[in-house]
């Protein structure tokens, strides 16, 4: 809970510093449902490099703020006008989500290997026919494939922050830091989503309300429908998801890789806690 408190406070006075980048990912989403419905595959695909554009250059705006008190008069920890920005700690933090993409897809792949060969055996123990061991070894695969990538993924969950804070891009580096923290990150991540998916849950069911209505003034018009859902839906996803859960996860990350870091990487310090102080 402190973690999570921690997070809202950052969130409460940062959100604002990064509005411009926030919005920017906001209209890519737009334009990426709206291509989507229109099925111009063009249309979407630039929207969502739009809003990858845009969610990466709040993320490197906010975490920017997040470590700008341990480098005092540092250009590169201010973020641009309305977090409209893109340089090192954006290439950074590119860098290392591409190579935590790697490194899961990888601990899936082994995991996989191993629920494929755990779930043959368990096939063949039980009698079953081949069709049967052949469909409980998928079963073992898959899930043990996404259990391996999704462990590894919060054991690394750390690394955008270190990267923005080490001022290069660093992934494995954190493996050790979450030792024995993987049920805490976990539980304060789950109830952000969860606070998040509730303050949702009503603008959702309000835009269902409309789209009915349009449906019913326009006598069935279901491509309207359609469109209008969506583009509600998205606008709703994206101002729940761009302004509240990425202002509350980079604090949350921040504040948690404050506390857990080695004393050799802390900085000056801040209103984040220090080494041992999580």
């Amino acid at each position: 809970m402190a973690a999570v408190k921690a997070a809202n406070e950052f969130r409460r006075r940062h959100t604002g510093d990064a509005v411009g980048a926030l919005l920017f990912a906001l209209a890519g989403a737009l334009l990426s449902a709206l291509g989507q419905e229109s099925h111009r595959a063009v249309v979407q695909t630039v929207g969502v490099l739009i809003q990858l554009a845009g969610g990466l250059m709040a993320a490197g705006a906010l975490m920017r703020l997040a470590f700008a008190d341990e480098h005092p008069g540092e250009a590169v920890f201010r973020p641009g006008r309305f977090g409209l920005q893109w340089g090192a700690p954006e290439w950074r933090l590119l860098g290392a989500g591409v190579l935590l993409g790697l490194i899961c897809s990888l601990a899936f792949l082994a995991a996989m290997v191993v629920g494929f060969g755990f779930g043959a055996a368990l096939g063949f123990w039980l009698a079953e026919g081949r069709d049967s061991v052949i469909t409980i070894a998928v079963e073992w695969g898959i899930g043990l494939g996404f259990l391996g990538a999704f462990y590894v993924g919060i054991r690394l969950i750390l690394s955008a922050p270190a990267t923005i804070s080490l001022q290069r891009v660093t992934v494995l580096k954190v493996w050790p830091l979450t030792r024995g923290q993987v049920w805490p990150i976990l539980a304060a991540v789950a109830l952000i989503v969860l606070i998040l998916f509730a303050v949702a849950m009503l603008p959702l069911l309000l835009s269902a309300v409309a789209v009915a209505a349009v449906v019913w003034a326009s006598h069935g018009d279901r491509e309207m429908a359609g469109l209008l859902g969506a583009l509600i839906g998205t606008l709703v996803a994206g101002l729940v998801v761009n302004f509240g859960q990425i202002p509350l996860l980079v604090g949350l990350y921040a504040h948690l890789y404050r506390g857990l870091r080695p004393a050799a990487d802390a900085g000056q310090g801040g209103h984040f806690p220090q080494q041992g102080n999580l």
